[in-house]
């Protein structure tokens, strides 16, 4: 699961890059990093050290985490999950990435397809709550998973 959640962050990072020889490689975004899966090799980095934002890479990890909680059956796809106030009012942000909740229960399935279809803030936010109890707690859980993987100068709030 580690590999393919390495993938995905890598991929990400990437963007739109085209292949192209190493040495006339250049790439729109602003920070990139590229790294061989089996041996961990740096194939292309350009400001990989400089940090910066990791946004949607924290929605990655809350997946991640999730599905960690199914594959240890304290969880399943089928299982309901309340709205609490925070996240359902945070659908009417439109300064956030959201879809609209019309109701105070999904499962966990559909709020795995919002946030990664939609990226909707809202529906991690309640996997979030779901499987730690509280934003905060399940915060302290990403830093712990993090710290796991060996990523320690990473901040997330």
């Amino acid at each position: 699961m580690k590999k393919i959640f390495l993938t995905l962050l890598t991929v990400s990072l990437l963007g739109g890059a085209s292949t192209a020889v190493a040495q006339d490689f250049t790439i729109a975004a602003k920070h990139a990093i590229a790294v061989e899966a089996n041996t961990g090799k740096i194939l292309y980095e350009k400001d990989a050290t400089q940090p910066v934002e990791i946004a949607s890479i924290t929605k990655l990890i809350t997946v991640y985490l999730v599905y960690e909680a199914l594959e240890n059956g304290s969880i399943t796809l089928s299982t309901p999950v309340d709205i609490s106030d925070y996240p359902y009012q945070l659908t009417t942000n439109s300064e956030a990435s959201n879809i609209p909740m019309e109701a105070r229960n999904y499962t966990v399935e559909e709020l795995l397809e919002a946030t990664l279809v939609s990226s909707a803030n809202s529906a991690a936010i309640a996997l979030a709550e779901k499987i730690a109890g509280s934003e905060k707690d399940f915060v302290d859980m990403m830093r712990a998973k993090l710290l796991e993987w060996g990523i320690q100068d990473a901040t997330v709030v």
